[in-house]
């Protein structure tokens, strides 16, 4: 009787070792599964998805979608913000991209932008992670990376234009082990643009954001549109909805 049950014990523990790997495997396929549910190629504006936030200037501004692309436009050339908030947040490691397009706003002098993926810890620290393309006069487009607190409160800031950004790309952002990566592609070549200094291990809300000129400067603002199109959640370690 005694073997039978060491017998027993035997086939249970290798049964273990060998699904193991199995089970893990499909934990993984299950994450990425879960992960990509929240990709979306912008057929429409999923309302279940993303709430448009055009109230945070006097002047407001249009988010829809049209052929394949999430559009965002300013109304007129005084200052607009435009935000699209993702009602998911992100947990852990991920890798999140999106296709960009700048259809208008870099044709005038004085016309100032910033376009790009916004990643927001929510709480009582508020920290802004920024990805962003920004237009500079006279029509010049460059990547500039900010890392804002309650969103006024500047703590890191970096432009790039040593290698000016196209008017039609990728952008990526990677979290690893609490550091975030911002990533860009042009004509299918991928680049490492900045790498933030303070780490964040926070759920993080995604904003798709179209600024242009500012209170203190209207002449700089332009009417101004961006297609964001192809927005694909790689990978992810979880994904919290609301």
């Amino acid at each position: 009787m005694e073997r039978s049950w060491v017998r027993v014990a035997i086939l249970l523990a290798a049964l273990c070792i060998f699904a193991a790997p199995y089970w893990l495997h499909a934990d993984q396929d299950m994450q990425k599964t879960d992960c990509a549910k929240y990709s979306d190629d912008f057929d429409k504006l999923d309302r279940d998805r993303w709430y448009p936030a055009l109230g945070y200037s006097e002047h407001h501004g249009k988010a829809f979608c049209d052929k394949g692309g999430l559009i965002l436009q300013t109304p007129s050339d005084e200052p607009c913000e435009i935000q699209v908030y993702s009602l998911f947040t992100l947990e852990g490691d991920f890798d999140i991209s999106v296709g960009y397009e700048i259809l208008a706003g870099t044709e005038g002098p004085s016309c100032r932008m910033n376009t790009g993926l916004v990643l927001t810890a929510d709480g009582n620290e508020d920290i802004s992670y920024k990805a962003l393309v920004g237009v500079t006069p006279p029509g010049k487009t460059v990547y500039r990376a900010r890392l804002d607190r309650l969103g006024i409160q500047m703590v890191e800031k970096k432009k790039f234009k040593e290698f000016p950004a196209p008017a039609a790309g990728r952008i990526r952002v990677v979290r690893k082990d609490g550091r975030i990566t911002y990533f860009a592609t042009e004509d299918g070549k991928e680049q490492t643009v900045y790498e933030f200094e303070q780490p964040c291990d926070s759920k993080l809300r995604v904003r798709i954001k179209l600024t242009t000129g500012s209170s203190e400067a209207m002449q700089d603002a332009c009417i101004s549109a961006v297609s964001f199109s192809d927005f694909t959640v790689a990978s992810c370690q979880g994904v919290t909805p609301g």
